[in-house]
């Protein structure tokens, strides 16, 4: 399974709903809106796979899987490129014991 975490590199602060980000590897500057933001603190305590994040999303937010899924999948491919998010693959047990 593959999830999503939070740069630990980068820099960030909060302006009212919206945050800035640093990448202190490449030096840029991001600025992201509200629903970027809320994905942001939703990988605080660790990362979490894009079904966990779109469940959130669901519940925080009016809509359904087919609304979000395509605009969630686009915005975390551009933010694991620009560095803002990482991807890691982890492995999951699968509860039998033997």
């Amino acid at each position: 399974m593959e999830i999503i975490k939070q740069n630990p590199r980068m820099a960030w602060r909060h302006y009212g709903e919206m945050m800035v980000l640093i990448n202190p590897d490449d030096r840029n500057l991001h600025e992201i809106n509200e629903t970027a933001t809320f994905i942001w603190n939703s990988l605080k305590e660790g990362g979490l796979d894009k079904e966990a994040l779109l469940s959130r999303m669901m519940e925080e937010y009016s809509g359904t899987c087919d609304i979000f899924r395509p605009d969630l999948e686009a915005f975390l491919d551009q933010a694991v490129h620009t560095g803002i998010f990482l991807r890691e693959s982890v492995e999951v047990s699968s509860g039998r014991s033997k």
